[in-house]
């Protein structure tokens, strides 16, 4: 009894000092400011859902500029929604449909958000007025404030609907003013925290810059512009999957399967190249142009050399491409050019808080252009282009800041870390559910053999980039064994990937068994991962005496947070 007892004073005393030894008097002073989870704008039939998002955004935007609040959009396929899936928290029946506004508070709550956001919109022809009107209502709740905790606003704006602008400036106008109203209710008494644009030299952008932003959902022309930029590297497999997943995300573009057609061609995968071209002439396709595509692929089949023409995207100069890659530093005059360069970081930053993460990207190789020796330019960059799942354009990045700022700081270590690894988890999610999409697809004989191995040999391709880039990662000493779950993560989806190829070309069960297993291990290694990174408090041994050590064998290293 007497051991025990020790045991827990000990552990309890050193709980307590380690609490206080990471508690940081600055960071105290300096509290985050509250977060509002914004929900996908409420549409008539008369909007739509690109419409619908152009004003979730903005309303989004508004809120980050009254620099009271910090502002995301919901997204089902976030860490934070897939976290509290895996936790029960909640239920992914529950995150279908959030049709009330109570429904959409509680799931703020359960996620840890402070605010909850919501916005109505409808468009209306008046009497007497000439063009129509654009209403918007926008409601906010604290989430822990109770009944009491509700804000309301609205706003109207007048457009013509002959000017091909003026709805989305009325949308612009109207959501504006709907913010304003709402949070100068709702904000009164929180404190105006100023972001500090780089001008030293010696910020970091999780410090004082840009904040990390949200991953785009990709549309069918981003997929499309990926498979123009596999065929270009001579990588089909890649290219063939993109092209059917701009033909999933826009089932009517017949354009799209014409170039599936031509691009299953190159690969020698005639049967399923005509068959393209058939499901083409079904949503429209010209006939001229199916019939001189089909001759095509049948001369080639038949051993004949034909020259495809690659899609007119291709042929677009380097800096026209929306996510252009740092290119070799060029000997400039710094006295000349440094001011261009913090102005292209400063309007890089801006770009990236308005949600425009490809702008961000071109303005930081501009900057990085006029001076190739401010580290923080490829920084940005290293972190944009993670964000889009560019990993290996990332890992580039990295590579140049090592040779820019080869002795960071720990802080500066710590805040990439932090925001690259984010990137990171949201991609390898998202891997880890085409994966299984995929896999259903085939189940249910939705895609052909063939199709099946080039989608799952592109995924392998696109984990062993994330593996490589992971690697690269500065990672601060306490965050060590959380990024070894990452690389094992990296690497037992590479051993599921290569196991199920074994199965589509063998049709052996215990490959397809092996592949089901190292799927289940790379999800709970990433699991792992991020439930190192939630912890809070570190608890290190101290150097003890004999007797200490004797009474604390079984004392953890480290101590999760409740």
């Amino acid at each position: 009894m007497a051991i025990k007892l020790i045991k827990s004073i000990v552990y309890l005393w050193i709980l307590i000092i380690s609490a206080m030894a990471f508690c940081d008097p600055a960071a105290a002073q300096e509290k985050p400011r509250p977060v509002v989870l914004v929900f996908q704008a409420e549409k008539a039939e008369q909007l739509g859902n690109s419409f619908a998002s152009s004003i979730t955004r903005a309303i989004r935007n508004y809120y980050r500029e009254t620099n009271r609040v910090e502002a995301t959009i919901f997204d089902r396929e976030s860490p934070a929604v897939k976290r509290a899936i895996l936790e029960k928290k909640i239920t992914l029946d529950s995150i279908a449909s959030y049709s009330t506004r109570e429904q959409r508070v509680s799931a703020a709550k359960i996620l840890g958000f402070e605010y909850a956001s919501g916005t109505e919109a409808t468009i209306e022809t008046a009497k007497g007025i000439d063009g129509k009107l654009l209403k918007m209502k926008v409601w906010l709740v604290d989430v822990n404030g109770g009944s009491k905790a509700v804000w309301e606003a609205s706003s109207v704006a007048v457009y013509s609907d002959t000017d091909e602008f003026a709805l989305d400036n009325a949308m612009q106008s109207a959501a504006s003013k709907a913010v304003i109203d709402v949070t100068s209710k709702a904000f009164s008494k929180l404190p105006i925290t100023n972001d500090v644009e780089p001008i030293s030299g010696d910020e970091s952008i999780a410090v004082g810059g840009a904040k990390t932003p949200e991953i785009k959902q990709l549309e069918s022309s981003d997929y499309s512009s990926n498979a123009e930029e596999s065929l270009s590297e001579g990588n089909l497999a890649v290219a063939i999957q993109e092209y059917s997943r701009a033909i999933s995300a826009d089932p009517s573009n017949a354009s799209l399967r014409i170039k599936l057609a031509e691009a299953y061609a190159k690969k020698k995968m005639y049967t399923e190249a005509l068959d393209a071209l058939d499901r083409a002439l079904e949503v429209g396709a010209d006939k001229n142009m199916v019939e001189s595509a089909r001759q095509k692929i049948e001369s080639m089949r038949s051993g004949q050399t034909v020259t495809i023409e690659q899609p007119k995207a291709q042929k677009q100069p380097v800096q026209e491409q929306t996510s252009p890659k740092p290119t070799a530093p060029e000997p400039i005059k710094l006295n000349s050019t440094s001011a261009a360069a913090v102005a292209k970081l400063v309007e890089g930053d801006k770009l990236w808080n308005k949600g425009d993460p490809d702008g961000a990207a071109k303005s930081y190789a501009e900057a990085i252009k006029l001076n190739p020796k401010d580290w923080r330019s490829y920084e940005r960059l290293a972190v944009v282009n993670a964000s889009m799942s560019l990993f290996n354009e990332s890992r580039f990045a990295l590579e140049q800041v090592k040779t820019v700022q080869p002795n960071p700081s720990s802080t500066l270590i710590a805040n990439r870390y932090e925001m690259l690894r984010k990137a990171f988890d949201k991609s390898f999610m998202m891997l880890l559910d085409q994966y299984e999409s995929d896999s259903a697809d085939f189940l249910t004989k939705r895609i052909t053999r063939e199709s099946y191995y080039s989608t799952i040999n592109g995924l392998a391709l696109r984990s062993e980039s994330m593996a490589k880039f992971i690697d690269a990662v500065p990672v601060p000493e306490l965050k060590a064994p959380a990024s070894i779950h990452r690389s094992l993560a990296c690497g037992l989806f590479a051993q599921a990937t290569s196991s199920m190829l074994d199965y589509l070309i063998s049709n052996s069960a215990q490959s397809k068994s092996n592949a089901q297993t190292f799927i289940e291990q790379a999800k709970k290694e990433l699991q792992s991962a991020v439930g190192l990174d939630m912890n809070r408090i570190i608890i290190t041994k101290e150097e003890a005496s004999a007797d200490q050590a004797a009474s604390e064998d079984t004392t953890p290293e480290t101590q999760p947070e409740n």
